[in-house]
């Protein structure tokens, strides 16, 4: 993915997913959901600011729906960042 450039928000969602449920099967959890402390790199999110991070004894059930609810919230969040870029032009999309 070239460097400066959107991803999609299914994509990115993706993407999340796969970084936040990284640390599920050792109970561990994030638990600093600012879309500051997740990075784009290449093509993986890589998770920053570690110092939230808890270790729980959470089912697989409850870690998943906590992962599912951090990925909805980040997206959201993502989404609407993305149109205030665009709506103040600090990003513009290729109508081609």
């Amino acid at each position: 993915m070239p460097e400066g450039m959107l991803v999609q928000l299914d994509e990115f969602r993706r993407l999340l997913s796969q970084a936040l449920n990284a640390p599920t099967p050792f109970r561990v959890v994030h638990g600093d959901g600012e879309l500051d402390n997740y990075h784009l790199s290449g093509d993986k999110i890589m998770i920053v600011d570690l110092e939230l991070v808890g270790k729980g004894s959470a089912s697989e059930r409850k870690m998943s729906s906590f992962v599912q609810g951090e990925v909805d919230h980040l997206a959201k969040y993502y989404r609407v960042l993305q149109y205030h870029y665009w709506e103040t032009g600090l990003i513009a999309v290729d109508d081609e």
